[in-house]
């Protein structure tokens, strides 16, 4: 729940400034699946990020290099979201 509400907003990690999805949350996340960051790193609060089906398929393809590369932006934010829930978890 934390995840998905307060990290993701209830929406994919691809997706940061899109509307915010308030009350209609739950019918959006039906849509999202929660996708390990870093495949080498076991499932934690710390290595979890919310993404669409299509997403989670194309994110288990490729490496966390790879994104790095291609879409610094992206890698940035999503290590940025990350790292916060890691101080908040104390971990």
């Amino acid at each position: 729940m934390y995840i998905a509400k307060e990290l993701w907003h209830g929406r994919s990690a691809r997706e940061p400034f899109a509307k915010d999805v308030g009350r209609g949350m739950w019918r959006s996340v039906n849509e999202l699946m929660l996708v390990r960051w870093d495949r080498e790193k076991p499932a934690s609060v710390s290595n979890l990020i919310l993404l669409k089906f299509k997403e989670a398929d194309e994110h288990e393809s490729i490496t966390l290099e790879d994104i790095k590369e291609r879409e610094a932006e992206f890698f940035d934010r999503v290590t940025s979201v990350l790292k916060r829930a890691e101080l908040e978890f104390g971990l």
